[in-house]
């Protein structure tokens, strides 16, 4: 979370563990306030924020943070690969260890991260939403509605939210 730019989830337990990982060093109340800047919840998609944040201010900072936060989500939050059949695509949510979680399709948004493809143009970006795509994709049932997975109404509506996105190929 520290060292990769990520973003404090609201469910979790985080703000103690990163106390104790950085409370002796000289920056601890620096580093505290970074990783603690923001109440995140990917339901919310917080990197459709952080990417609205530099386009309304052209700020730097606002761009390094999303940009940052972006490549993590991509890299280490979405599952990718053979290793994850049937859950390729979504993303594992809810704890300061992300992959002490579960895949979660209510928070597996894209939209921050086609703004992020379509701001950087990082091709990385683009393949991820893809996959996100085509899990949802592969969920909808022949009459064009989508399996509600769980008990959220958000479990289809997001889904449903980043098919439309869909990026071409």
């Amino acid at each position: 979370m520290i060292d990769y730019g990520d973003l404090m989830c609201s469910h979790s337990g985080s703000t103690g563990v990163l106390w104790e990982m950085a409370k002796n060093e000289v920056d601890a109340i620096e580093r505290m306030r970074y990783c603690s800047r923001a109440y995140n919840n990917e339901s919310n998609d917080q990197l459709n924020a952080l990417w609205g944040f530099f386009t309304h201010s052209g700020k730097r900072k606002y761009f390094m943070a999303a940009e940052a936060f972006g490549r993590h989500m991509a890299d280490v939050d979405i599952c990718h690969g053979p290793a994850h059949s049937g859950r390729t695509g979504l993303i594992h949510y809810h704890n300061c260890h992300h992959w002490t979680g579960g895949v979660s399709p209510s928070h597996t948004c894209m939209a921050g991260l086609m703004l992020q493809y379509y701001l950087t143009g990082n091709r990385r970006i683009f393949d991820v939403g893809r996959e996100i795509a085509d899990w949802v994709l592969g969920q909808q049932e022949p009459c064009g509605i989508f399996r509600n997975s769980g008990a959220l109404v958000r479990e289809f509506t997001t889904p449903a939210a980043g098919t439309c996105a869909r990026p071409a190929a």
